[in-house]
């Protein structure tokens, strides 16, 4: 994480005299150690839960029980554990009862094995209990809009690149050459509807993508605003280069089946 030029603080909730070699290191990256846990988790993008002495046998203990409830909090970060989560049993998973760490993703193989569909049920259950049903349909009014605006765009950009690439309409071009102008007035008229909404299509992946208890995007404009302000507009056409790239092809192909 270091060298992905992350900010990092390591918090010890024990003497760090027993981890020696880990302090050792920690102080060569020049990463910080703090002694608790920040009153606010403001400014952090992510927690990395790697909390070890009570994740295989035994019940919580202070002061982990405090650090798990803190974690488990509304308005907590995104929480990364390492190997088990924390407060897991190795064999069940997850606890029936007390405070149960969610964490957004896990980072070793070792995670309790779920029976199918257990994982996918857990997910809309997390989302229900943190966010509300609503929490299910986030980005959709986005999504429903750039799709609407898509069509719109498309059906209206075919007609005119058509009457550019085609004049006199298709039936005046045959063969290799009647192939190409397909082709490129359909590649055309994409391009321009996929440029138009694209930055829409951005915002709807982020938006259903935020699964934090307090959501960092409060909507559409508002993360268009901090996209812009935090990587420049340009950010919002990401991989619009790649989607044209691979759009060709697959037009041309669709165009010979047809």
């Amino acid at each position: 994480m270091k060298d992905c030029a992350l900010l990092l603080v390591d918090i010890f909730l024990q003497n760090p005299a027993s981890i020696v070699n880990l302090v050792t290191q920690l102080a060569q990256l020049s990463v910080p150690v703090d002694p608790a846990l920040p009153e606010s988790f403001e400014g952090y993008l992510a927690v990395v839960d790697a909390i070890f002495g009570f994740s295989f046998n035994g019940a919580v203990r202070a002061p982990f029980d405090d650090v798990l409830r803190r974690l488990a909090m509304p308005g907590t970060p995104l929480v990364i554990s390492v190997d088990i989560p924390s407060g897991w049993d190795v064999e069940k998973g997850p606890p029936a009862e007390g405070v149960c760490l969610q964490p957004s993703a896990t980072q070793f193989a070792s995670v309790p094995r779920e029976p199918p569909g257990t994982k996918l049920l857990q997910h809309f259950r997390d989302i229900i209990r943190m966010q509300g049903y609503r929490g299910l349909w986030r980005g959709s009014a986005t999504h429903v809009t750039a799709t609407c605006l898509g069509g719109v765009a498309r059906l209206s950009a075919l007609r005119t690149t058509q009457m550019w690439v085609m004049p006199g309409g298709d039936r005046h071009y045959q063969g290799f050459e009647g192939y190409l102008r397909r082709c490129s007035f359909l590649f055309m008229s994409g391009a321009g509807a996929l440029a138009l909404v694209y930055p829409l299509d951005v915002a709807y992946t982020c938006l259903s993508a935020d699964n934090a208890s307090k959501r960092h995007f409060q909507g559409v404009f508002h993360f268009c605003r901090l996209a812009a302000r935090e990587h420049g507009v340009l950010s919002l056409y990401r991989g619009l280069p790649l989607g044209l790239f691979t759009a060709f092809p697959f037009i041309c192909i669709a165009t010979g089946l047809h």
